[in-house]
């Protein structure tokens, strides 16, 4: 699989597992990525550069299962719903946030920013 998918999908996951517990919407995903404070926090927990809070382990955890899943949440650990806020969060994240997505990659391969 391509390696640009799975990296999507981590990043909706990501960002989809952070909002309250019940079903989030477009607008709470669209609230959620205007708070860059979170999502930095979130993007951290991921490249190791932060500890995780427990909500974040969580979060981080559903991405590894879906990764090592070919790209695709186990119905074990996310909903019909969850998957199709993962879509909608992949291009929240890639369109509020060119940075962090860009470090969220580097640091998936490996790859120094210029600003660590």
């Amino acid at each position: 699989m391509d390696s640009k998918i799975i990296l999507l999908v981590l990043s909706a996951i990501t960002f989809a597992g952070a909002l309250p517990a019940k079903a989030p919407t477009k607008s709470n995903l669209e609230n959620a990525f205007d708070d860059r404070a979170v999502v930095e926090s979130i993007i951290d927990c991921f490249t190791g550069k932060a500890g995780c809070s427990p909500q974040e382990k969580k979060i981080k955890d559903r991405a590894m299962a879906t990764m090592k899943n070919l790209g695709r949440c186990p119905d074990s650990i996310c909903t019909d719903q969850e998957r199709a806020d993962m879509t909608v969060a992949m291009e929240l994240l890639q369109r509020k946030h060119p940075d962090l997505w860009t470090k969220l990659i580097a640091s998936m391969f490996g790859i120094p920013t210029s600003k660590e």
